[in-house]
This record gives C-alpha cells, structure tokens and sequence, in this order.
C-alpha cells in the first residue's frame, strides 16, 4: 500500500513537472512567434515607407522649380494671347488660332475667369466665353505684367496630386489689378509627327 502510494506520488509529480514545462516551453514558442510576427509587421511597415518615400521623391526639388517657371511662362503666353484677341487690327483668323493656343495653356475650357478686366466684379464666366466676348473689343487692351510670384509653391496632396497658386500684378490700362492663378500638374496625350505620347505638364487653372 505504501508502495502504491508511492508511486502515485512519484507519478503526479512527474505530470506536474511535465506541464510546467509544457507550459513554460508553450510561452517560448508563443514569445518567439510574436515576435516574428512584430519583425514582420516591422519590415512590412518600413517596406510600404520606402515605397511612400519613392512616391513622395517623385518630383525633385529642381523639377518643381521647372514646372513652376514653365507656369510663370505660359501665364505671359496667355497676356500676349489677350492683346492679340482684343487687338481690332489682327486678323479674324489669327484671334480664332489665338484664342485656341490661350485655352492650350489651361487645364481645360470650363476654368472660371473672374472678370475685372473688363468691369470690376466678381462674377467669374467660363475662360473660353471670356476671350470669345473680349475679340469683339472695339479698343485694345492694354495690358503688361509687373510682377508674378507664387504664393503657394506646388506640392502634392494625399493623393499625389501637384497644385499650387500664382499672384499677378497686372498693368490694365494704367490701372492695377491683381489676379490669383490656381496650377495643377495634369497627363496630357501629345501629338508628335505620327506617334501620340502621354507627358506631365504643369497646366493653368482658375484666375480670381
């Protein structure tokens, strides 16, 4: 009896033994799978950084600063454009190829022209009804710029779109006005000779 005893003792002390290190052995693998699971998750995270920083380092500092010259550029394109569609002297034809280069500048034909040229309001009309009612001008205008900078360089939003704001100082028969330009870098399909290729260009948007 006492030997059964015994080894009933003997028998649930190795069980005992036996779980703790079960147990014990359990919470290594659990620990050691966590972890894994943590270095994972880690070289995931740092991965889709890498990817975001790639995204983020498309445009250089240099290639902002070359679309935001280009923009500064088409804004006195279409200055010039104005005069020749207002200008009485120039030829019908050459306003209507004028007015179809201006438009070639901005984004597309419905942005909004807040038109002080003519009068002092605030109402904004579509850009191509604008320069459509400026050719039928009986005086030219006379208009220079004194001075383009932007106000918000462009930079990307969360969906990685580029956009920024210009300020101009117009000279407007003698009278000052200045003017807000909205730019937004957009994908263009471009016809060169026969092949057709799709191009980023910084395009102008709204004026206010």
């Amino acid at each position: 009896m006492r030997k059964l005893i015994s080894n009933i003792i003997v028998f649930y002390t190795l069980l005992l033994l036996y779980s703790c290190a079960s147990e014990s052995q359990d919470r290594n693998n659990m620990t050691t799978a966590t972890e894994a699971e943590s270095a994972s998750q880690f070289n995931e995270d740092i991965s889709l950084e890498k990817k975001m920083n790639v995204k983020n380092t498309l445009l250089t500092t240099e290639q902002k600063e070359a679309f935001q010259l280009r923009a500064i550029e088409k804004l006195e394109d279409f200055i010039d454009y104005l005069k020749i569609i207002a200008d009485q002297k120039i030829d019908s034809e050459l306003k209507q190829h004028s007015i179809s280069l201006a438009l070639e500048l901005f984004i597309n034909d419905s942005t909004l022209f807040t038109d002080s040229i003519l009068a002092d309001t605030t109402e904004a009309i579509p850009l191509k009804s604008f320069l459509t009612t400026i050719q039928t001008n009986k005086t030219p205008i006379l208009v220079t710029i004194e001075a383009i900078k932007f106000t918000v360089p462009i930079t990307a939003d969360s969906l990685f779109n580029y956009q920024g704001n210009m300020e101009v100082i117009l000279n407007i028969d003698g009278k000052k006005i200045t003017k807000n330009v909205n730019v937004q870098l957009v994908e263009k399909n471009k016809k060169f000779g026969t092949i057709n290729k799709e191009i980023t260009e910084i395009g102008l948007g709204n004026i206010y």
